[in-house]
């Protein structure tokens, strides 16, 4: 699902990691 990605992405920027940390 895109919408989940884009949450996804826009948490870890927010955290400041890497969008690709595990996968």
């Amino acid at each position: 699902v895109v919408l989940l990605e884009q949450l996804y992405r826009a948490f870890t920027i927010l955290k400041g990691h890497p969008y690709h940390l595990g996968h």
